[in-house]
């Protein structure tokens, strides 16, 4: 993603999990972190991302939309935004016209797939908004992905193109839930897909998101929604 000792904008409360990542950009990278708050009047944090010259942010959807909507002035004219990840929700068609009428062509979008239990980023990359024209009715892709599958109800790999569960494997997967060894044996499974030998644990586990998904031919993915119709 390119992140280096840039200015990072941390406006999730600290019990939020997003928060961890925009932190830790901050920490690895030795980087600045400034304190915000989504709750806030959008267009107060939009003057603090300006003010503050914040180069790298993490939003989820539903935080990012009325940015754009009500603070649009004030970000079109904040040159100093150069890398806005967005994820946690499906990424939409108006979401990126919205972005694009920002007229910032030095702003890289990356969609990301968020989930807690894959601690915080699963699957993330490059949205070329810019360049790109997606139609109204179109699922924007998410990826490419790391540790992301799609399985059927078999645990067994879907074809390319087909739809199946996103489940994720790999070290950053959360050995289960706190004080509930049900709900735990039902999400956290064996991982029955074979993988090549690595020098680290955690390939041994699989989570079973409950999200639905089909893999496109780049090895990015569309979000199909939930598979129950739950929300997670």
């Amino acid at each position: 993603m390119g992140i280096d000792r840039d200015v990072i904008l941390q406006q999730n409360v600290s019990g939020f999990d997003a928060s961890i990542a925009q932190i830790f950009y901050a920490l690895v990278f030795g980087g600045t972190i400034i304190m915000g708050d989504s709750r806030q009047d959008p267009t107060e944090l939009a003057s603090i991302m300006e003010r503050e010259k914040v180069t790298v942010t993490l939003f989820i959807i539903s935080e990012i939309s009325p940015l754009l909507d009500h603070a649009s002035s004030t970000l079109s004219r904040y040159h100093s935004w150069r890398i806005a990840k967005c994820g946690g929700e499906a990424f939409t068609p108006s979401l990126i016209r919205k972005f694009r009428n920002l007229g910032l062509p030095g702003l890289a979008l990356f969609t990301a797939y968020c989930l807690t239990e894959g601690t915080i980023i699963s699957s993330t990359g490059d949205l070329p908004y810019q360049t790109v024209k997606f139609a109204d009715n179109c699922t924007v892709p998410v990826g490419p992905p790391y540790g992301v599958y799609l399985l059927d109800e078999n645990s067994q790999l879907v074809p390319l193109g087909w739809p199946g569960e996103l489940r994720i494997a790999g070290p950053g997967v959360t050995p289960g839930y706190v004080g509930q060894p049900e709900l735990t044996a039902a999400k956290f499974v064996q991982d029955k897909v074979c993988r090549p030998r690595v020098p680290y644990p955690g390939w041994n586990r699989i989570y079973k998101t409950g999200d639905k998904a089909r893999f496109l031919h780049d090895g990015s993915f569309l979000f199909l929604g939930r598979i129950y119709g739950d929300s997670g």
